[in-house]
């Protein structure tokens, strides 16, 4: 049974590679910049980081369709929050909770509650990197760990397209050998691949 799934956005579902969310901060002035250098910034920016990866808006589609509430995370500001959201109304999708706050953990003890989750464990985290990943752990959470298009492996979309597939073998090995030694309970190529999987899964209990 799935109760809802839970996305963090850069790598996850927009701004493949988190390519735009880098560039953004460095021209900020790193990590540890000003919010409000970040938001002057932020325009320039908006467009790259809220353009939503390949397989993203089928995933989102078929979870409203069959009525599994979905919910997005990040660390950012409520206002780049906002833009990013709009990506998605621009498509009809309307997740039913979108948060921000300081730090993994405290976003999906928000999200647990506000949806008033009874059983973590068939909630889905989505995660493309380890602090989402590790958070999502210790709030029990049924964790999936997304490879192509994530900070982990922190590749443009078109760098990743003309990489020769033996190279994109073995850094999608590298990036799931890291997500097993994070325990993650289901390390998946893409949004397609996670797509499958809830079909499946909804099949099953249709079954049952």
């Amino acid at each position: 049974m799935i109760e809802a799934v839970l996305f963090n956005w850069s790598g996850t579902l927009s701004d493949y590679g988190g390519r735009g969310r880098e560039a953004w901060y460095q021209a900020a002035g790193g990590e540890a910049t000003s919010p409000a250098r970040l938001a002057a910034h932020w325009p320039k920016h908006a467009g790259t980081i809220s353009t939503l990866k390949p397989g993203v808006l089928l995933l989102l589609n078929f979870l409203q369709c069959n009525q599994i509430p979905y919910g997005t995370l990040t660390l950012e500001s409520a206002p780049v929050l906002a833009d990013l959201v709009q990506a998605l109304h621009e498509f009809n999708l309307k997740p039913q909770i979108n948060l921000v706050d300081t730090s993994p953990i405290h976003a999906i003890h928000q999200a647990v509650s506000q949806l008033a989750i009874h059983n973590q464990a068939h909630v889905l985290g989505v995660f493309d990197q380890g602090d989402w990943l590790i958070a999502a752990k210790h709030c029990q959470l049924n964790t999936v760990g997304i490879i192509e298009g994530s900070r982990m492996i922190g590749l443009s979309q078109p760098a990743w397209t003309n990489l020769p597939a033996g190279q994109k073998k073995r850094l999608a090995q590298l990036a799931r050998r890291r997500l097993i030694q994070l325990e993650v309970e289901n390390p998946l190529m893409n949004a397609q691949a996670l797509f499958l999987l809830i079909r499946q899964l909804k099949q099953l209990e249709v079954r049952a």
